[in-house]
């Protein structure tokens, strides 16, 4: 026998170097993909349970008589707490404050101002907006939603709208103002309950005097979605305040002021809403934005005063002049 006929004929198969960890490689791509979405998905269970703590931060052990707040009653004298009775049978509570420079006249003929406050604190916690109120010379309603200060509940897009409404039927029903002689204002969170609110009245047929809007947005949704971008916002979120579909409505005249670096709602949002407002009021009255330069969030009254107290001025003082030539909305 040949030493070639010793040789191992059997067939081979060869791989390159490193192609066994391939396989590998795919199952622990695999193992973390579906590691990473479990730990998604629980998040996302997690922020969609949580949502409304994420949206609301009230503060309700303060003290909300007007005697625990002697800067109230220095700027309001005749300042007193009001418990009002919503729709769906809860109480949320007010303070009402007349300016003395009205003191004179009749409820029907004294201007009013509603405000709605954002979604942290409570209504002692705004203070350098009264201050304002009280140079423009009006009457305040302020109060907190339910869930709130002093009310009861907790708090949702339907409730605070709820709330919105039982204010002001109680302004205009209870307290004898009339809807011709009301402003809503409405700040941030505030600025989406005063526009559903101004949508509502004037379905109804009794538009406010007027709608001032302070840093508020085109929706919730559009804000959670910046924010959480990483998330399917538009799907989840349960409260999306949708106030660019509830202003196109709205007759009476519009002010919106928003700050430019504005990092919670950002001003394009506010602009979005701006833009879905209509042109001119229905007693023709155009619509007008001013922008707060270097202006936060947080900052507006305390830092833009001299820019809004002329701004509510000159709004109020249109519709007065409006309103002695015999033209309403």
């Amino acid at each position: 026998m040949s030493r070639t006929d010793l040789r191992d004929t059997t067939p081979r198969s060869y791989s390159s170097p490193g192609t066994g960890r391939v396989p590998k490689l795919l199952m622990y791509a695999r193992r973390w993909t579906v590691i990473l979405l479990i730990l998604y998905l629980a998040v996302l269970a997690m922020l969609a349970a949580l949502q409304r703590k994420l949206i609301y931060h009230p503060r309700t052990d303060g003290d909300f008589s007007i005697s625990a707040h002697p800067e109230l009653s220095q700027l309001y004298p005749d300042s007193a707490t009001l418990r009002i009775t919503t729709e769906d049978n809860l109480t949320v509570g007010g303070w009402h404050m007349k300016h003395p420079n009205q003191a004179t006249l009749p409820a029907s003929e004294r201007q009013l101002l509603i405000m709605f406050h954002g979604n942290a604190g409570d209504r002692s916690w705004r203070i350098s907006w009264y201050q304002i109120f009280q140079k423009l010379g009006v009457d305040v309603l302020a109060i907190d939603y339910r869930g709130y200060g002093d009310s009861e509940g907790s708090p949702s897009e339907a409730g605070l709208k709820l709330d919105a409404r039982a204010t002001w039927d109680f302004a205009i029903k209870e307290l004898g103002y009339s809807h011709h002689r009301t402003t809503i204002l409405g700040v941030s969170l505030g600025g989406a309950v005063a526009v559903s609110l101004a949508h509502h009245t004037t379905t109804n047929g009794t538009p406010p005097a007027a709608l001032a809007i302070m840093a508020s947005f085109s929706s919730m949704t559009d804000v959670a979605a910046f924010h959480y971008w990483w998330l399917p916002v538009r799907w989840i979120l349960v409260d999306q305040y949708r106030s660019a579909d509830d202003i196109r409505s709205v007759t009476c005249p519009i002010l919106h002021i928003h700050g430019d670096l504005d990092t919670v709602v950002p001003i394009e949002f506010g602009r979005r809403l701006f833009q879905a407002a209509p042109e001119t009021s229905g007693n023709g009255i155009e619509k007008r934005w001013i922008t707060l330069k270097r202006i936060g969030h947080n900052q507006l009254a305390e830092s833009s005063a001299n820019t809004i107290l002329p701004a509510l001025r000159q709004l109020l003082g249109e519709i007065a002049e409006k309103s002695e030539n015999g033209v309403q909305q």
